[in-house]
């Protein structure tokens, strides 16, 4: 082979190494973008139960005073 020859190979198998890196690091990118939407996901699923537990124990809050508040009236 010449060294023309060896030089095309050379750089074609560099820019396989080159487009192969590159495909992995796309691949890892969209991997990571993909895991950070799941967690995001589960937070904001988890922000919402305990919005709602809050939520609740206001109400309850309110029914125990509201409660209390009649109790007093009637005696």
């Amino acid at each position: 082979m010449t060294k023309i020859s060896h030089r095309i190979i050379f750089e074609l198998e560099k820019r396989k190494i080159i487009d192969e890196n590159k495909q992995y690091k796309d691949n890892r990118k969209l991997r990571n973008e993909e895991t950070r939407y799941v967690l995001e996901s589960v937070e904001n699923a988890y922000k919402d139960k305990i919005n709602m537990l809050k939520e609740k124990l206001v109400a309850q809050r309110q029914e125990k005073t509201i409660s209390e508040a009649a109790h007093r009236q009637v005696f």
